[in-house]
């Protein structure tokens, strides 16, 4: 047992040089933002095989904050900003150039999807947008439409 604390308990079970590593820093950089932003953070059930925390900074007097991941070399970011009014809008650049949009529905929220478009893509880029409980989320980067499909279907809001 790793991590014990609050009502949630995590069990991590890393006792067999087969199974993916665990990542404890990943739940105190979780922690660490909702203690300081004083907010509750998204938590991603489902994750690509080979997603992988790599950081985090917040900036307690901005209310924002970032969690890198990485994929497929790629950067993953997940950024939060707690305002009083909906600006997710105003990173829809982190990553190139909006394209369409899709909407998923997440536990009544609504998450747009839209795909990025960059001037060398290898790989297709999109950023997922998502308002909840005066926080802005978005999650962006370049990855599959399917795989930031299924993050978003099992992500408890």
């Amino acid at each position: 047992m790793r991590i014990w604390s609050g009502d949630d308990t995590k069990t991590v079970v890393d006792n067999d040089e087969e199974n993916e590593r665990a990542n404890v820093d990943e739940d105190e950089a979780i922690a660490d933002i909702e203690e300081k932003l004083g907010i509750e953070m998204p938590r991603f059930y489902y994750r690509p095989q080979g997603m992988q925390f790599k950081k985090y900074e917040i900036d307690p007097y901005m209310s924002v904050a970032r969690i890198e991941y990485e994929y497929k070399k790629e950067i993953i970011l997940l950024y939060i900003d707690k305002q009083d009014t909906y600006t997710a809008s105003k990173v829809n650049s982190l990553h190139g150039d909006e394209k369409d949009a899709i909407i998923e529905e997440n536990n009544g929220v609504h998450i747009k999807i839209k795909k990025i478009e960059g001037v060398s893509d290898d790989m297709e880029s999109y950023s997922a947008e998502w308002y909840d409980k005066n926080v802005s989320y978005v999650l962006s980067g370049k990855m599959e439409l399917e795989e930031i499909k299924k993050i978003l279907e099992f992500m408890k809001i």
